[in-house]
């Protein structure tokens, strides 16, 4: 197990992070990387957290018409680090659409990015 206190940011360090940051900006040296096909998947989401399950399927099973998973990899995140990647996921698909021409499943179109939601007016003392 890496020794996390000589080099992770504590959490007021973090805690002024509102952007992602770079692949340049991360340190992935004791990173263990994994790479996982999906072809299924679904987000649910609750007041703390998002989780996304994505699984790979290979079939129907035709007694019971339900899907064969094989794997299933769940990703819990909170709903700020959700919206960064909402946001990644909107951008790459408009690069991908703009580079390959129409996703293949028809009607299908990438959303658009969205925006930072502006903070909201501070209210002065006293008011």
């Amino acid at each position: 197990m890496p020794d996390e206190s000589k080099s992770s940011p504590n959490e007021s360090q973090l805690a002024g992070v509102t952007t992602p940051l770079t692949q340049e900006e991360v340190d992935y040296a004791n990173v263990v990387k994994r790479t996982f096909y999906a072809n299924h998947g679904q987000a649910v989401s609750s007041l703390f957290e998002i989780r996304l399950v994505f699984n790979y399927v290979d079939g129907v099973n035709l007694e019971t018409n339900k899907l064969i998973g094989r794997e299933n990899l769940t990703v819990v995140m909170s709903p700020e680090m959700g919206m960064l990647i909402c946001r990644a996921l909107a951008t790459n698909l408009q690069q991908y659409v703009e580079k390959f021409g129409p996703l293949r499943l028809s009607g299908l179109h990438p959303p658009q990015p969205l925006e930072p939601s502006p903070d909201p007016p501070m209210e002065e003392p006293g008011h």
